[in-house]
């Protein structure tokens, strides 16, 4: 193993005035937290982004427009109802921009933001009374009594710049601009506030950035080289990579290739992808020289949304569907022997990510031992690593994306699919056409496209009341009881008769099914009787049965290979032994 350290999240260096991922600077001095929200999830603005900021920050005057113009900018992701980005300048968050829907980006100045935008400022502004000042200073709301002018275009909401004597703030409008000076009641609630004074330090750029941190990034690359070595080692199968197109599965596979491995890489095309990303995808393989592995959804996605509904983040049924049955059959036609995946998930991601650990296997893809040598880079990390290899991007990091997947994903906030609205309006327009044509069919409001209740099948209470409609694939249910198990709907026999013969011999007797094997039962439209074995396989059986959709998921489970795909179904073959290996994992028809 490596005797380098990784330090999990970056410091900021005075002196030179950069991020740093290490424990000295180049000038000797130790680095300090960077003043922003953790868990940092730091990395450079797109051209799409800047240019957000560019145009927030013209809102408070023409002049304003470049006051950030030459600086290094960072931006952090936060946790916010929608999209939030923290503006970190001079290792400090100065302000933030957020998305609201109907109105777009906001910009919320910081206290430092503001100390810049009070030498530009012609809009709003406001200018309190000397006599606030020291009320200012110490966290007061400005009152009206307090407030001297305004600008008078100012709406409640606006998020304006207070103007005082040795004293600059900001905060949200409570009233209108016109009616602030002199009036009763709250004018503006403060959220920051300081003396006005500061500016920030030296400029630095990212060439700057990279060379001070050369010796952590190779320090990195070199660790991860190792684990996967050892890995390699460990595990005598075919190493492959799960390719995206996003930034964190092209540094996996730099880092796979600085191991001496040539792995295959491995493209999924959900039917969702952005040219960009396909185009990227085939580009990187031919320019390092990988064999390239494509597995094509094609059109299932919009067919399976008559089944299942707009897929959503407590409903992913579109990531089995589209993404794991298509990468279980590749792997078994490609790596019949199984396969080592690199799969390129960070510990940021999310808590489940975090959980998995470096090394895992996933019940939805048998014969895949999974293996992340990007598991504890933070963001920066592997945006600098790509950028001191000299490795392009994908497209969208510039413009508007800071991660890259299905254009349509249900996790993106609605700040992002307004990037996805304006870089790709043909692809936005097909899916917002989709849902509203969805939404008048079942009677949810207008409203609910718009406000993006669809991202959810049951929407978080904080939602507008518009937008939270329950809603999702109406399931088959199931309840055992003294032997009997009853079924929420009846069933087609014709359909699920196939399916249980996973469970033993089947033959039809009259109106009933009778299954003989792991489990013995009698099976008619609305239930069963079960004589012995587990009734939960049973269930298994009839819910897949009935409800297959034909992902392919459980090909990879059978050791006697007795299923096949066959259309839109899964045929169970007459060299199925009846061991239900297949039930015994997870499966999209009963699961969502």
């Amino acid at each position: 193993m490596s005797n380098f350290t990784l330090v999990r999240e970056f410091g900021w260096c005075d002196g030179s005035n950069i991020p740093f991922l290490g424990e000295v600077c180049p000038d000797g001095s130790r680095p300090r937290p960077i003043r922003a929200t953790r868990p940092l999830n730091l990395r450079p603005p797109g051209r799409w982004e800047l240019g957000i900021l560019r145009r927030l920050l013209s809102s408070y005057g023409e002049k304003c427009e470049g006051i950030l113009d030459g600086l290094l900018i960072l931006l952090n992701r936060v946790p916010h109802t929608d999209r939030m980005e923290e503006i970190v300048v001079d290792g400090r968050a100065i302000g933030r921009f957020f998305f609201v829907p109907g109105r777009g980006f906001v910009l919320r100045p910081g206290a430092e933001l503001a100390a810049l935008l009070a030498g530009c400022a012609e809009r709003l502004w406001v200018r309190a009374d000397p006599g606030a000042s020291e009320a200012l200073l110490r966290g007061r709301n400005l009152m009206g009594p307090g407030v001297v002018d305004a600008d008078p275009d100012i709406e409640p909401g606006d998020e304006v710049v207070v103007l005082g004597e040795g004293v600059v703030a900001s905060g949200t409008a409570a009233k209108r601009g016109r009616e602030m000076p002199r009036s009763r009641g709250m004018a503006v609630r403060i959220r920051y506030v300081s003396d006005g004074r500061w500016r920030p330090s030296r400029q630095a750029s990212w060439n700057e950035v990279l060379e001070a941190n050369r010796e952590a990034i190779v320090g990195a690359e070199q660790a991860e080289v190792r684990r996967l070595t050892e890995v390699v080692r460990r595990y005598d199968r075919e190493v492959a990579v799960s390719f995206s197109g996003g930034k964190d599965s092209t540094a996996a596979t730099l880092i796979a290739l600085a191991a001496g491995l040539k792995p295959k890489l491995v493209f999924v095309d959900t039917g969702l992808e952005f040219p960009e990303t396909r185009k990227y995808v085939e580009e990187f393989a031919r320019r390092h020289g990988l064999e390239l592995l494509v597995e094509e959804a094609g059109d299932a996605f919009w067919k399976r949304l008559k089944t299942f509904g707009p897929p959503g983040r407590d409903y992913r049924w579109c990531c089995k569907v589209l993404k794991l049955g298509p990468t279980v059959r590749l792997i078994l036609r490609e790596f019949p022997r199984g396969v080592l995946m690199i799969v390129a998930q960070r510990s940021v991601e999310s808590p489940s990510r975090r959980r998995t650990g470096r090394l895992w296997r996933n019940p939805w893809v048998p014969r895949q031992i999974s293996y992340s040598p990007v598991q504890e880079w933070p963001t920066l990390l592997v945006h600098l690593y790509l950028m001191l290899k000299g490795e392009p991007t994908n497209p969208w990091y510039d413009m508007g994306l800071d991660r890259v997947g299905c254009y349509l994903c249900p996790s993106q906030d609605l700040g992002d699919w307004e990037a996805v609205r304006e870089n790709a309006p043909e692809m936005a327009e097909k899916w917002e056409s989709w849902l509203r044509s969805y939404a008048m069919e079942n009677g949810m409001p207008g409203e609910w496209v718009g406000l993006g209740g669809w991202r959810w099948a049951r929407p978080p209470r904080w939602l507008p009341e518009a937008a939270r409609v329950r809603r999702g694939k109406r399931h088959l249910r199931f309840r055992f009881s003294n032997g009997r198990l009853s079924f929420s709907r009846r069933v087609s026999l014709e359909r699920i008769s196939n399916l249980l013969r996973t469970l033993g011999e089947v033959s039809m007797r009259g109106d009933s099914l009778m299954v003989s094997g792991v489990v013995d039962a009698v099976v008619r439209e609305d239930g069963a009787l079960v004589r012995s074995g587990d009734w939960r396989l049973l269930a298994e059986a009839v819910g897949r049965g009935e409800d297959c959709v034909g992902c392919g998921i459980c090909l990879g489970r059978c050791p006697y290979d007795a299923i096949e795909l066959r259309g839109d179904r899964i045929v169970i073959k007459d060299s199925c032994v009846g061991c239900a290996a297949c039930l015994r994992g997870p499966c999209p028809a009963t699961r969502f």
